[in-house]
């Protein structure tokens, strides 16, 4: 009687096989996320490698993509700020790869849009990025505070390009839409030095 039980249980654990491939992927997404969600480097370096695992599973999944590129990205300045110049372009170009790659299979997610602008804008490629954050201004799916980050940050590319009055028309939309942002009040300063830095045009006789 006892051996038939041993027998029976081994069938069944054989038979069981383990965890699913699907189920493997969404422990390794799980833990990626609660290392990722605690923010700090050491952190992230787990979070890192539980969404690795996660892609030998689904090599094309956009949330795993989009969530590396976000890590990569703060890989990127944390090696800039240390003046590791070479390092730091190394990982700016993992992080533009995962989120090309995230955007192929989520063409509708804004963030991946801002995203490949915020890599734009810190090699001072402007017209691309505007490009991009003008493209989530057009998404149906983006929701109105996704719709005022996107006049915000064509705000922050047009001051940048110093077209001034581009700049105090983008971060007024903003304003218009979420007069009550939490960074209202930063806004509203620089919106103040630009109406400065703008010099009204001479009068017509």
């Amino acid at each position: 009687m006892k051996l038939s039980i041993i027998i029976s249980l081994f069938v069944l654990i054989g038979c069981s096989g383990g965890p699913s491939q699907s189920d493997k992927l969404a422990g390794y997404i799980e833990r990626g996320d609660m290392y990722y969600e605690a923010g700090d480097f050491d952190n992230l370096l787990r979070a890192e490698h539980q969404y690795r695992r996660a892609l030998t599973i689904d090599p094309t999944n956009g949330y795993v993509l989009f969530r590396l590129g976000n890590i990569y990205y703060i890989y990127y300045e944390h090696h800039l700020y240390r003046n590791e110049r070479e390092t730091a372009w190394h990982y700016w170009n993992i992080s533009y790869n995962c989120f090309n790659e995230a955007l192929k299979r989520e063409p509708h997610n804004p963030d991946l849009y801002f995203g490949l602008a915020t890599l734009n804008y810190c090699i001072k490629k402007y017209d691309e990025g505007i490009k991009l954050v003008q493209k989530v201004i057009t998404l149906s799916s983006a929701d109105i505070i996704v719709q005022a980050q996107a006049h915000r940050e064509l705000g922050r590319f047009y001051n940048a390009q110093e077209k001034y009055s581009d700049a105090l028309r983008e971060f007024k939309e903003y304003l218009q839409i979420l007069p009550d942002a939490p960074d209202a009040d930063n806004i509203k300063m620089v919106i103040k030095m630009l109406e400065k830095e703008i010099k009204p045009e001479p009068e017509k006789k």
